[in-house]
């Protein structure tokens, strides 16, 4: 083949076979397309809605008073014999808030749990690796 038929394949015969479809399509479709120049009308009008004449005066609203306030929160006594491997294995654990109790002397605190379920799933997941001798204390503030 000569340069001249590759020249007709590549310019004429492939866009024609690539846009063959939109081409038919446009052709059955010529009544329905509308070419115009003209910019679109708004469909909106610029008069106030009832939302925005509405102000919100705060100064109405009662705050309200908090007369007492209580926070409760769980801790997790853990009774140990040897300090130094216990407080290693919390930290193993993840565990890196851990109190010595110092009213008990072989106590370590651990937490404080914002829920009571929290700190009883922790009871038990540190009952299978640390100490048997667990319990939970409510603290409130």
């Amino acid at each position: 083949m000569s340069k001249k038929y590759y020249y007709y394949l590549v310019f004429i015969l492939i866009p024609v076979y690539i846009f063959s479809g939109s081409i038919i399509d446009y052709i059955h479709n010529r009544d329905n397309i509308v070419n115009t120049l003209e910019m679109p009308q708004k469909n909106y009008d610029n008069t106030i809605s009832d939302s925005q004449k509405y102000e919100l005066d705060i100064d109405k609203f009662d705050k309200p008073i908090i007369k007492d306030s209580m926070t409760v929160s769980w801790l997790l006594n853990i009774k140990y014999t040897d300090y130094s491997k216990t407080q290693k294995d919390l930290y193993n654990l993840g565990l890196e808030k851990i109190y010595r109790n110092y009213k008990d002397k072989k106590e370590l605190l651990v937490g404080p749990f914002a829920d009571k379920e929290v700190a009883e799933y922790m009871k038990k997941k540190l009952e299978k690796s640390v100490s048997k001798n667990i319990s939970i204390k409510k603290v409130t503030n």
